[in-house]
């Protein structure tokens, strides 16, 4: 009887380990995989398509939790958040833009220009990740000359129509908010 209990027990113990071989080896396989859908992520997110990197992030992390996976999956979902404001934004101002050339008097250019100089405020305002290129050109649009004279030619614009001088070039001024428009194009980098 002892004798058999002996190797029974040795049959255990080689079972254990064996049990403990292959889980070893399953999470060894786990990492190497997590590790490649990082990357794949990181090259996703390297080429704007912020949706597919999410989508192997996560993927990623049901395989092993990373924190360095979990900060690139926070930051590729803040910039695609921003991106999809961005583009409302760009939207909204063309469809303004689009009323503008139609407005038949000067209440109603008045109010599109208070919508644009709203919706114009409101896209500066965006927040995104730092050092991403909507966040990029964020800092650049409050910095830039271009877009301060686009400002102050959208305030006087506002004053003069309410004071109904009718002074304000409306062409001039559509003309200026199609650049602005133009000049958002680098959203098109975002698939």
């Amino acid at each position: 009887m002892g004798k058999k209990l002996g190797e029974l027990m040795k049959y255990r113990i080689f079972a254990v380990f064996a049990i403990m071989l292959l889980l070893s080896a399953c999470v060894s396989s786990n990492d190497k995989e997590a590790a490649k859908l990082k990357e794949q992520g990181d090259e996703h997110y390297k080429n704007h398509q912020l949706d597919s990197a999410i989508v192997v992030y996560e993927k990623s992390l049901a395989l092993k939790e990373d924190i360095d996976v979990r900060n690139s999956l926070q930051v590729a979902t803040n910039e695609l958040a921003a991106v999809k404001n961005a583009r409302s934004i760009i939207n909204e101002l063309d469809s303004l833009k689009t009323k503008l050339k139609q407005a038949g008097n000067d209440s109603e250019i008045l109010e599109m220009i208070k919508k644009v100089e709203s919706s114009f405020n409101e896209f500066k305002k965006i927040k995104s990740p730092s050092k991403t290129t909507i966040s990029n050109f964020i800092t650049t649009l409050n910095q830039n000359d271009t877009y301060k004279s686009f400002e102050t030619r959208t305030s006087l614009a506002i004053i003069s129509l309410q004071l109904g001088n009718g002074d304000a070039d409306i062409f001039e001024y559509i003309k200026l908010l199609e650049d602005i428009i133009e000049k958002t194009s680098f959203l098109d980098i975002y698939k």
